[in-house]
């Protein structure tokens, strides 16, 4: 099965379990987002990706050069494990894992939740933005409105505030990025729906398809 047909079942089942008027909230929500505008002011292909350095479960800082250093960088940004639909692109991308690393193209997850994050497994690191900092210069975070808010505290009993350990009601617009060696971002894919994801397969089949260019020489700046 692959990625899109588990969120779609986990998407009807959401519905199911859902009261209308927290549906039509998450509706407004994602009205919101769309006019905010984050599809188009958040980083693109062609342009140069912000560099970052976040640390790891294990405290250790990853940087973007790091990665650089290995190969095309897959970078993908997500709203927490407490989110059941990024709790499986997160499954789906490490069972692919092997697959990236065979194609030399370091891998990370980066989120605002505070880590360590158990319930997910790590073959690959998971980078704790605290305070959405680096979503924020990828041009992909915002924040909660009034009535979202109230949604996560009384019917998801989600408090972000104390999960990412900053205080505040902020998150990022699911994204994957692929990073070429100089910096570039090669291939970009992110939705306000947080419900539809970037797949592994369509990750690892660019990648196939442009090995040639993503080999090329990183370029000095």
């Amino acid at each position: 099965m692959n990625l899109q047909t588990e969120l779609d079942q986990e998407r009807v089942y959401w519905l199911q379990q859902q009261p209308a008027p927290a549906s039509a909230v998450e509706r407004m929500a994602m009205d919101y987002l769309h006019h905010a505008g984050i599809e188009a002011r958040a980083v693109r292909v062609g342009e140069r990706a912000p560099g970052f350095r976040l640390a790891d479960r294990d405290g250790r800082p990853q940087s973007l050069d790091q990665l650089l250093a290995q190969g095309p960088a897959v970078i993908l940004f997500f709203r927490g494990v407490w989110c059941p639909f990024c709790e499986l692109t997160l499954r789906a991308f490490a069972e692919a894992a092997p697959r990236f690393a065979a194609l030399r193209s370091p891998l990370v997850a980066i989120t605002p939740q505070r880590l360590p994050l158990s319930t997910v497994p790590d073959p690959f690191p998971l980078l704790a933005d605290v305070g959405s900092h680096v979503a924020r210069a990828y041009g992909l975070a915002y924040d909660l409105p009034p009535n979202l808010k109230l949604l996560f505290e009384q019917h998801y009993q989600t408090p972000l505030p104390q999960l990412n350990g900053d205080g505040g009601w902020t998150l990022p617009v699911p994204a994957a990025y692929i990073v070429g060696e100089n910096g570039q971002v090669l291939w970009a894919q992110l939705d306000v729906d947080y419900r539809r994801r970037a797949s592994p397969e369509a990750l690892l089949a660019w990648l196939v398809s442009h090995h040639r260019a993503v080999d090329a020489p990183r370029t000095r700046v």
